[in-house]
């Protein structure tokens, strides 16, 4: 059904020298970092959907 759609991960969205905005929005809040087990789907989710 989807055998030829891409498969992003939270790696592929990095950018080579710098964060996602997203990313370094969740960096800059002290609470995000206890986030790290959820995060990475809720940055891929929120990319995808902007």
């Amino acid at each position: 059904m989807h055998d030829s759609d891409d498969i992003i991960t939270i790696e592929g969205i990095e950018l080579p020298e710098s964060l996602l905005e997203l990313q370094q929005a969740s960096k800059d809040h002290d609470d995000a970092l206890q986030y790290g087990y959820c995060m990475p789907s809720q940055v891929c989710s929120a990319t995808g959907s902007i």
